[in-house]
């Protein structure tokens, strides 16, 4: 090969050189200052992130173990909500056998208590205004709150955590789509599409193309997991909470999204020891009414029999051992809507009426009937304290009153469909004689 630099002048070469040696320089100053650009936007996110999660209470250690990871992602890291969906069930199995109550020192329930049941999604703000009303009820500390997700996040953990006016027990719904991303009970890859043609879906025998439901769709994991959850939950409850093993009182249920009250806890007891004199009937107890009054201060320890609704409701152990005994009805219909599989169960199964006080004026309030972007939180809560703080000489009536008794509920039709997989109502079916390892067994 011919070399270039024999042919030029000395002073030419070192020109040259130095040319090429200035070239490399700067390019190796312009790389190592986009390095440094880098490392300092890691820095900065990595100290603001922290800074937030700290105003958030998460403990040091988690802190450092997931924002290293989240910043500079590394791959052997555990993603965000705490490892694989393997170590998770692992993990969720664990905390359900546990069963670790927080502020609880006691060896049972005081006599006194109520439990009320808090159904968990991804809300986290609307359980944070949830968790607020329920703090301002006056002797808190009388409700022992079982909290039951079907989503486990570090952040509603934190949340959660930090109630210190009342025993706090969380469960973990234990069959949810984040536990099984990709098979059933989550969406499997061979699941036939949603709303693919019948037709189709047989010519191409993908999972579930036998089992359409009465509107000609598919199975849908995250439609089909509410209805799990909830009678689920119901089974969790009564049947595998050890603390509660003796307890006979009623259970309110509330979910995300709704505020409670002062008066609320109140209430429903004074709702339990009137119809143990009035209405030996009454087998459940509602503390929301859709169609109630606002004239708090005629009406504000007024009851009546009035239609079943599922927003703050309350019932006992007797009425779930009539619903448990109905699981066949209650896990086959044809309707992914818990709220209707319970009132259809009801209706065709129950060996006795369900017959259904429900209060005149609520204490339940839905801040928004659709968690849609089209709701603003901060306003609904905003007018539920007004609300509430202007009828607050009406609030703890001395004793209620029973008003209307001659209400039967409707005939519930067979279903609205959403529900017809057998995987689905195997599911529901086992979840009903658990154990928990044999549920999903093949």
């Amino acid at each position: 090969m011919t070399n270039y630099y024999k042919y030029l002048p000395m002073k030419s070469i070192r020109r040259s050189k130095l040319a090429l040696k200035k070239r490399q320089t700067r390019q190796y100053l312009f790389a190592l200052l986009l390095l440094l650009a880098l490392i300092f936007m890691c820095l900065y996110e990595f100290y603001f992130t922290i800074m937030e999660r700290a105003k958030n209470g998460e403990a040091e250690a988690n802190i450092l173990e997931r924002i290293v990871c989240q910043v500079f992602m590394l791959s052997v890291c555990p993603n965000k909500e705490d490892g694989s969906s393997t170590q998770l069930r692992n993990k969720i199995e664990q905390l359900n056998k546990e069963q670790k109550i927080r502020n609880f020192s006691d060896q049972e329930l005081k006599e006194q208590s109520t439990v009320v049941v808090i159904q968990v999604h991804r809300q986290i703000e609307y359980l944070k205004e949830l968790i607020s009303s329920l703090s301002d009820v006056p002797d808190a500390d009388s409700m022992f709150l079982i909290f039951s997700h079907d989503y486990y996040s570090e952040d509603i953990n934190q949340l959660v955590h930090s109630i210190d006016f009342a025993p706090v027990l969380q469960v973990f719904f234990p069959f949810s789509s984040q536990l099984y991303p990709n098979e059933f009970p989550g969406n499997s890859p061979d699941d036939c599409p949603w709303n693919l043609e019948v037709a189709e879906a047989r010519s191409r025998e993908c999972e579930g193309a036998q089992t359409p439901d009465q509107n000609g769709h598919f199975r849908q994991a995250e439609v089909s997991q509410s209805k799990h959850h909830w009678w689920w939950m119901y089974n969790m409850v009564f049947e595998k909470v050890h603390i509660l093993k003796q307890y006979n009182g009623p259970v309110l249920f509330l979910e995300e999204g709704q505020f409670v009250a002062p008066d609320t806890v109140h209430m429903l007891r004074l709702m339990t020891e009137l119809a143990a004199v009035q209405c030996p009937e009454c087998n459940s107890f509602h503390l929301h009414n859709p169609h109630g009054s606002q004239l708090y201060k005629v009406e504000t320890n007024k009851v009546e029999i009035a239609p079943w609704d599922g927003v703050g409701f309350a019932f006992g152990r007797g009425l779930w051992q009539a619903l448990r005994a109905c699981a066949n009805v209650f896990c086959t219909l044809d309707d992914a809507n818990w709220s209707a599989s319970f009132l259809y169960a009801a209706q065709e199964c129950f060996f006795q009426r369900l017959t259904t006080l429900v209060i005149r004026v609520s204490r339940v309030l839905e801040l928004c009937e659709s968690k849609s972007g089209a709701c603003d939180l901060q306003m609904a809560v905003h007018e539920a304290k007004t609300q509430l703080s202007s009828v607050k000489p009406y609030m703890f009536p001395e004793n209620v009153m029973l008003e209307s008794t001659n209400y039967h509920q409707p005939h519930v039709r067979r279903g609205w469909g959403g529900w017809s997989d057998s995987r689905d109502i195997q599911l529901c079916l086992n979840l009903t004689v658990w154990p928990t390892s044999t549920v999903l067994a093949k």
